[in-house]
């Protein structure tokens, strides 16, 4: 019962925090993004090996983070789908990716594969978070992915995306610190 109720306030949490993000103020999210930017790129320092979402739709875009771990020369991986399994891919440029079955860009296949043991920083996409908990799209990828993953486990999102609610299930995967302005 309790699983079926955490589970029905995560799809309505689902939806209204994705029409609130895909509705954002373009002005004042242009300035969040830099000010998330600069956050992230301050907390990489300290990293060689960073696995990090592609932006997709209206997630906070991390094309130019991508660009400027890259440049600094750090090891840059990115998920690629195969069936349900997410894998962290290095890329070396954003240039040859391709859209996977649900439209976001990966890798064209999972060659430069890197094991997840290897990982020093993850950054990862949100819907919605409450304190270190964080709401994705619900088909558990990145929770499957990040468990027994090491890496300092960052998520980066919009202020407005803060609940209230408090919604994880012991399936789900804390961040060790959530980025947001």
């Amino acid at each position: 019962m309790i699983t079926m109720m955490k589970q029905t306030l995560k799809q309505n949490l689902r939806e209204q925090y994705k029409k609130l993000r895909d509705e954002k103020d373009a002005l004042a999210a242009a300035v969040a993004d830099a000010k998330i930017l600069e956050k992230l790129l301050e907390i990489s320092q300290n990293f060689k090996t960073i696995f990090c979402y592609v932006a997709f739709g209206s997630e906070v875009p991390t094309y130019a983070y991508i660009q400027k771990v890259l440049a600094q020369g750090k090891t840059v991986c990115v998920p690629f789908l195969e069936n349900d399994e997410m894998l962290a891919v290095q890329i070396h440029t954003l240039k040859k990716l391709k859209p996977n079955r649900f439209g976001i860009l990966e890798p064209a296949s999972s060659q430069n594969l890197i094991e997840k043991s290897k990982i020093e920083l993850a950054v990862v996409p949100m819907l919605a978070f409450y304190q270190k908990s964080r709401l994705g799209f619900g088909g558990g990828f990145y929770d499957r992915f990040l468990k027994n993953c090491p890496a300092r486990k960052v998520g980066i999102a919009y202020s407005f995306q803060q609940t209230k609610m408090p919604f994880a299930e012991k399936h789900d995967i804390e961040m060790d610190k959530i980025i947001y302005y």
